[in-house]
């Protein structure tokens, strides 16, 4: 269970990566919205320190990117 976010992360980028190669539109729109969702799954399941560390990039770069300005 310890690396179960992995497993979800990674199916996730796998679907994504799938719907990318679909030309039919309703079957991208499908793919897409399910591995977000999985991503997400895989985001929530992980450890604390990996989500903070996470939200510590994001918003670092957000904020370069206001500065920068």
């Amino acid at each position: 269970m310890t690396l179960a976010y992995l497993a979800l992360f990674g199916v996730g980028v796998c679907t994504i990566w799938l719907a990318l190669r679909i030309a039919e539109e309703v079957m991208r729109i499908a793919l897409v919205s399910t591995g977000a969702i999985t991503m997400l799954f895989g985001f929530f399941h992980s450890p604390a320190e990996l989500q903070f560390a996470v939200e510590a990039v994001s918003l670092g770069g957000g904020w370069l990117t206001l500065r920068s300005r």
